[in-house]
């Protein structure tokens, strides 16, 4: 990683204080822990980064397309990383990073109707991981593996384009899975530990976006989803109301979506390399930053960074300035006037 300086000028509320060098294309996705860093890119290779140390440590190579997803499970110490229609899983924890297993969906099916529709040509678009069990956004589905058994246990059915993004909210007596698709609607799925075979959407939320659902994230019960239509939303998805529509909040697609764990604060990223901060009440504009000149095609935080990876092959490492608490105390200030 290579240290930056500052800018001189007027004080902005992040600070980019590193940027990761060493892919050669498009960096496509990204993952934290406090100590690690995993990126993905369309250089087919995944790398894993000390961010102690600011060192790259691994670079797996394997895939044969572009890495879209990678994931880093806590319970297995195993990075997950997606190429077209394969999840490979890597042991991190050996200095070769060897790849000890390959997830097709062809393979491991136990029930009838999960591969239907599935090609050789079906992209995976996205993967999360709760506990020991994988979810895939296939295609205009969602499948499940056991983790335990590399067996396919699950399909999330009802979406009528393909799925580009999910996210999970463990709660103690089920999973809520939320999906945001190309057909422009999130829905949510309320799945317990017995569910299995195939499931429809436990609630849709609406009204939809007027284009493709991009990115989600939560934060406590509301859900932000970002749209190929430039705008973002933000949804109670406990009671399944709109409660904030942000119509252009960029000039591009909203291709990324985040918040900040120690403010309140989410962030946005858009196709035109633009990174926006907003509160995460009522989605008022804090502030806009150019952090890329190439698309910013995912955001990732931890609890010291925000990380942004962008088609320059770059990831980017902001840190919150003393001027970001000014501007939010200068919102409030406002709003109780």
């Amino acid at each position: 990683m290579l240290p930056l300086r500052p800018p001189s000028g007027k004080p902005t509320a992040l600070v980019c204080t590193y940027a990761a060098t060493g892919h050669n294309s498009a960096v496509l996705s990204v993952d934290v822990t406090e100590d690690f860093m995993f990126t993905g890119s369309k250089d087919k290779t995944v790398k894993v980064w000390d961010l102690n140390t600011g060192e790259e440590i691994l670079s797996l190579s394997g895939h044969k397309r572009d890495v879209v997803a990678v994931k880093y499970c806590h319970n297995t110490n195993c990075v997950y990383s997606v190429a077209q229609n394969l999840i490979k899983m890597w042991d991190v924890r050996q200095d070769s990073g060897k790849c000890i297993k390959t997830l097709t969906p062809q393979a491991g099916s136990t029930i009838s109707g999960f591969i239907s529709g599935i090609t050789s040509d079906t992209q995976i678009n996205d993967l999360q991981i709760s506990d020991h069990q994988l979810f895939a956004a296939m295609g205009n589905s969602v499948r499940i593996w056991d983790l335990k058994t590399f067996s396919m246990t699950g399909k999330l059915s009802g979406h009528a384009a393909p799925v580009m993004t999910i996210k999970l909210k463990k709660r103690e007596s089920d999973t809520l899975v939320f999906t945001g698709s190309r057909d422009h609607f999130v829905k949510i799925y309320e799945l317990s530990e017995s569910n299995v075979g195939v499931q429809s959407p436990t609630y849709s939320l609406a009204p939809p976006h007027y284009d493709g659902v991009q990115c989600i994230t939560i934060r406590g019960t509301s859900l932000y989803s970002g749209s190929r239509d430039n705008s973002i939303k933000k949804w109670d998805y406990e009671t399944h109301q709109l409660q904030q529509h942000v119509t252009g909040a960029h000039k591009d697609w909203v291709c990324a979506i985040d918040h900040l764990p120690k403010r309140e604060v989410l962030l946005s990223g858009c196709r035109g390399g633009y990174l926006k901060l907003w509160t995460v009440d009522t989605c008022q504009p804090i502030c806009e930053i150019r952090a890329h000149r190439h698309p910013i095609n995912a955001i990732a935080t931890n609890s010291s960074c925000v990380f942004t990876a962008s088609n320059d092959r770059l990831v980017r490492l902001w840190r919150a300035t003393g001027t970001l608490d000014d501007q939010l105390q200068e919102i409030r200030r406002a709003i109780q006037v």
